[in-house]
């Protein structure tokens, strides 16, 4: 049996160590890509996420009403009720054309604040009930854009006062990129549905800020 020169085998090491190393540097080359296009993607996150982070909604505070008496107007804050019903106008001499609670209720407060440098829009604002685990259906703000660097106070009339609310907002960025939020929880991409639904808000907006 021939063994070979003490040349072939220092080809064949050559020859097997050129193979290794070939195909270690193309498994370490496989890997710095997948690392770079991995480090790329998360870059393209933040960036995207940037300006959403600045966005958020907070609750500011609640009042109590009972039926019949009068609602203090906050003339810088939009008043929504959250179902029909809930608010009257009075032709009393002493204050003519006052807000009135018909029924018992609560009037959460909710300021939205852009503090990012660009606008934001549409955006959408409803309360979310903790103890019920939904959202009120009425919501404000679906036709109305948001300038860098302000805030915008909103009023909701609830029935009752028996909820536990957090405000829940949606919105379009600057880039044209769909969000959510609820309290101080982290940022949410819109699903699909929502996005298409804001879409077609973009055509109607008016400019708040």
């Amino acid at each position: 049996m021939e063994i070979g020169t003490a040349a072939d085998w220092a080809t064949f090491a050559a020859t097997t160590f050129a193979v290794i190393a070939a195909g270690a540097a193309l498994y370490y080359s496989h890997r710095a890509n997948a690392l770079s296009r991995e480090i790329y993607r998360e870059d393209v996150r933040v960036r995207n996420e940037a300006q959403a982070r600045l966005v958020y909604a907070r609750k500011q505070r609640e009042i109590i009403y009972r039926k019949g008496q009068e609602i203090v107007a906050d003339n810088d804050a939009t008043m929504s009720e959250t179902r029909g019903g809930l608010l009257g106008t009075t032709n009393e001499t002493q204050s003519p054309g006052a807000t009135r609670a018909l029924e018992d209720l609560m009037v959460v407060e909710v300021v939205i604040h852009n503090d990012s440098k660009e606008v934001i829009g549409p955006f959408q604002v409803r309360l979310h009930d903790v103890i019920a685990g939904e959202p009120l259906t009425t919501s404000y703000g679906t036709e109305v854009v948001l300038a860098g660097k302000t805030s915008d106070p909103i009023q909701f009339a609830v029935p009752r006062f028996d909820g536990n609310y957090v405000p829940d907002i949606s919105f379009r960025d600057s880039a044209g990129l769909c969000w959510s939020r609820r309290g101080y929880e982290p940022i949410q991409v819109l699903d699909e549905q929502r996005r298409r639904f804001f879409a077609e808000l973009a055509g109607l907006q008016r400019f708040r800020g």
